[in-house]
């Protein structure tokens, strides 16, 4: 299936435990502020390094998130009342990719709905997409359902449904389906998570829903408070099924300091994490 590029750098690594837009689940509401504002005394993620020398960085102004660098491509988010703007440039070679989107805050204090555009320019060629998506969460803070749909200049167009089911304040499974239409055909999907959990209490809220609802590199919202609660414990092992009943089972593991995991290990890669 084709991945959702126009989404594709701002879901999947949600921090809202001690966020203060955690509360009413009513994410419709058109005046809700931001509420993505990090309380004094909690660490901010402030680099994630892979072993092969890849670092991405964020930046905070205001106690806000206001730009991520992962080395190839600069992320930057601007904050007007219940809007949220992410805008992204990537070049390599004669290609320029340009994304922008703008997500709706509700009264909850994350997405609610948005939209996005993406656009790629190659020798003098221009791609475009647009991408509408939504957001439901129940009355804890936990996201719920994601519904995208993207529409592209070829006419094209990829839907896809995610339905994520909670239990004792952890992800427990995750229902992805999805439809592509390209060039007259039609071809559909499911791909189904289970995850479990160990002992340690996720204290700071890290992550991971880039594990349980493979959303690509979609984690950057999460950094800026926007996506609802992360999960009570540890993620320790994911097994995944696809249409065709191919399974396999990802395995995970930590190294803390404190409250803090500064070492994630999946499946034999490591990421290192400082705080600041």
């Amino acid at each position: 299936m084709k991945k959702f590029n126009l989404w594709a750098s701002m879901i999947a690594l949600f921090l809202c435990v001690g966020f203060t837009s955690c509360g009413d689940d009513d994410n419709n509401a058109e005046n809700a502020g931001t509420g993505n504002i990090f309380p004094e005394g909690v660490k901010k993620v402030a680099t994630i390094s892979d072993a092969y020398g890849g670092v991405t960085k964020f930046t905070y102004a205001d106690n806000k998130l206001v730009s991520v660098d992962d080395g190839d491509s600069k992320y930057t988010f601007a904050y007007s009342g219940n809007t949220v703007t992410m805008t992204s440039i990537y070049e390599y070679g004669n290609s320029k990719d340009t994304e922008v989107y703008t997500m709706n805050i509700g009264s909850n204090g994350f997405i609610s709905h948005g939209t996005g555009v993406y656009t790629e320019v190659y020798n003098n060629e221009t791609y475009t997409s647009n991408t509408t998506m939504s957001f439901s969460y129940d009355k804890d803070g936990h996201l719920t359902t994601v519904q995208i749909n993207e529409k592209d200049s070829d006419g094209d167009e990829y839907t896809t449904k995610i339905q994520l089911t909670w239990e004792d304040g952890n992800i427990t499974k995750t229902v992805e389906n999805w439809t592509e239409k390209e060039d007259g055909d039609t071809d559909s999907g499911t791909n189904t998570r289970t995850s479990t959990y160990g002992g340690e209490v996720n204290k700071i809220g890290f992550s991971f829903f880039d594990e349980v609802v493979d959303l690509d590199e979609l984690e950057y919202a999460y950094y800026a408070g926007l996506l609802g609660k992360s999960t009570k414990n540890m993620l320790k092992s994911v097994k995944s099924v696809d249409e065709g009943d191919y399974s396999y089972t990802s395995n995970y593991s930590y190294e803390f300091d404190g409250d803090y995991p500064t070492v994630f290990n999946s499946d034999g890669s490591k990421y290192k994490y400082t705080y600041k």
